[in-house]
């Protein structure tokens, strides 16, 4: 079969490879935005109750004056702000400048400053200068993608995870806090990120390595790769973080593709008779150099576009349309692995200019309450 109509695969060749998998290479640098149990707990909590009323009272954003007063006025109705708070969205957007210019800065309070007065951050705790520039560049591109008008975090982190967030088959490299409106950023992946993306590429078959899923003409991954292996140094954290994202999801599409022919024939079908201009079919393969990082915004987007009504009810109804969509399209593990993932993984590739095949795109649609920019 043929992908992108330059390269012939073998249809066994993914089982004459070693296909076990080292527990230590399973490393997600994806984050998450709240556990199961959590969610549970939301889901199943009485609204009317003043437990619900002051979780909605934190996460709408609306400070304590002004929330006292929309209190006082919604009870006259026999209401009450939990109440409002059930049917309105839990985020409101922003409105910055919808052309801003960034400027790398030249020290940590510089890029502090930056971060606080282009996008109304109000804790911006960065002590790597490489990374605070490379936030601020990829927040620029976001804000500016929305022209101006979207949802920012108020506090942006690097420090080192708890251990209970890194064990043999699982480093966590990012989070969105929901209650706090938090993003954080794990530190202690400084430590490792070298050893991982050298072990991964020592295992994967210089053919798989080099060949092209993604047709974007802008994909630097192959270049990234070529640069990475000529001096490791002269790539920043973040590039070689988001170079080991984008190797994972290529090896994992490349064994979905391996494994479920048919479906991958019907995506090249799809594509002769598209009339949308695909870039990455099989979801999520290309370079992204603001991967991670746009990942985590995608769960804050979807946190925020939606009400608490809005939120219970995708979590009763999503799982099951999910689990039998996702069967007939190929994608990498974090997008597979639930609807939320899903959600902030396609918003991650289309922040990066992704397009998709017509049933991702479609997908997308169902899962979440998303407006992407034109």
């Amino acid at each position: 079969m043929k992908i992108n109509n330059t390269i012939t695969l073998a249809k066994p060749y993914y089982k004459k490879k070693n296909t076990k998998t080292n527990p230590k290479e399973n490393i997600n640098f994806k984050g998450r935005i709240f556990s199961e149990k959590n969610l549970s707990k939301i889901g199943n909590t009485a609204i009317y109750t003043s437990a619900t009323s002051q979780i909605m009272q934190i996460c709408s954003g609306i400070q304590e004056p002004v929330w006292s007063v929309i209190n006082g006025l919604v009870s006259g109705l026999g209401l009450g702000a939990h109440g409002l708070s059930y049917v309105v969205k839990q985020g409101e957007k922003l409105k910055l400048n919808p052309n801003i210019v960034f400027q790398e800065s030249e020290n940590l309070e510089q890029a502090a400053n930056f971060a606080k007065q282009n996008f109304k951050i109000d804790y911006f705790n960065i002590d790597n200068l490489d990374t605070a520039n490379w936030i601020n560049k990829g927040l620029t591109k976001l804000s500016n993608a929305f022209k101006g008008h979207t949802y920012m975090a108020k506090r942006i982190e690097l420090v080192d995870f708890p251990k209970e967030y890194k064990c043999p088959n699982k480093i966590t490299g990012a989070q969105y806090i929901f209650a706090s409106d938090t993003v954080r950023f794990n530190k202690s992946v400084y430590k490792d990120i070298d050893k991982i993306i050298n072990r991964t590429i020592d295992a994967t078959p210089s053919d798989l390595l080099f060949t092209p899923l993604s047709s974007k003409r802008d994909d630097k991954l192959t270049e990234m790769i070529i640069k990475y292996k000529t001096n490791p140094n002269s790539l920043s954290f973040a590039q070689k973080t988001s170079l080991f994202s984008a190797l994972r999801r290529k090896l994992e599409v490349f064994a979905e593709i391996g494994k479920k022919e048919e479906i991958t024939n019907n995506i090249l079908k799809q594509l002769k008779n598209s009339k949308t201009k695909v870039t990455d079919p099989f979801s999520c393969t290309s370079y992204n150099e603001y991967d991670y990082l746009f990942h985590e915004y995608g769960h804050m987007f979807d946190f925020k576009e939606q009400s608490l009504y809005q939120g219970i009810k995708a979590r009763r109804r999503n799982p099951k349309i999910f689990e039998t969509e996702k069967q007939n399209i190929i994608l990498p593990q974090l997008a597979r692995s639930s609807f939320l993932e899903f959600n902030a993984e396609i918003f991650s590739g289309k922040m990066n200019g992704d397009k998709y095949i017509e049933p991702i795109e479609n997908l997308f649609k169902k899962m979440n309450h998303i407006k992407m920019p034109d």
